[in-house]
């Protein structure tokens, strides 16, 4: 896992094919903690005005960091950018009323390979900024997986 400060935006991510994403999102509305399988993908996150709790989950089963995870701050003011490799899945969390997301990956996203796990998955132990109660999760993130139950990379 690595915290990029003050890097090029693009130049992880040169070689082949890559896409560049965007979110709109709404204060204490929590996404899942999503991937792709198969066609798993590296991402680069950036949050250029706002502040997100960020989090890269190791989905890999055959890593020994298998469930762990990392949890940071990114603001606009921060400059910091999270690196996701290739196997993991990532979730976040709007903490301010207006937050600009964005990501870029190195691949394409395929709707079919789209797996989701829910937000607030107590197996994973994420410290998370705000309760169950708090939170207003959208029809989408409310069909994430329990882990136990949630197909995960080789």
């Amino acid at each position: 896992m690595v915290v990029l400060a003050m890097k090029p935006f693009h130049a992880l991510f040169l070689t082949g094919g890559s896409d560049l994403n965007g979110s709109n999102c709404v204060v204490q509305a929590p996404r899942g903690i999503y991937s792709q399988i198969p066609g798993s993908k590296g991402k680069l996150v950036r949050v250029p005005q706002g502040t997100v709790f960020d989090v890269a989950a190791d989905l890999r089963c055959s890593s020994c960091k298998f469930h762990k995870h990392a949890p940071v701050e990114i603001t606009g003011e921060n400059g910091q950018m999270l690196r996701i490799p290739e196997g993991f899945g990532h979730a976040f969390l709007a903490l301010s009323r207006v937050v600009g997301f964005t990501s870029r990956v190195t691949d394409f996203s395929s709707a079919p390979a789209a797996r989701a796990i829910a937000w607030n998955q107590p197996g994973l132990f994420i410290p998370r900024p705000i309760g169950n109660s708090e939170a207003i999760v959208s029809e989408k993130n409310s069909r994430g997986l329990r882990i136990a139950d949630a197909e995960v990379s080789a």
